[in-house]
């Protein structure tokens, strides 16, 4: 996955600001949902930044 890193980071930000285990797991499944969606039907977007609403 393309954006694993970002994934991380978010999983930690959560984590060191006192999120619940449960809420962690599931804004992280949400998010990974997410980028898989982008990867296959968006290929043309190569980076977070570029997605708009």
């Amino acid at each position: 996955m393309k954006f694993e890193k970002h994934v991380n980071t978010f999983k930690e930000y959560l984590e060191e600001h006192n999120y619940s285990e449960r809420t962690v797991e599931t804004y992280c499944y949400n998010t990974n949902r997410f980028l898989n969606f982008l990867e296959e039907y968006y290929p043309r977007i190569k980076s977070l930044v570029k997605v708009t609403k």
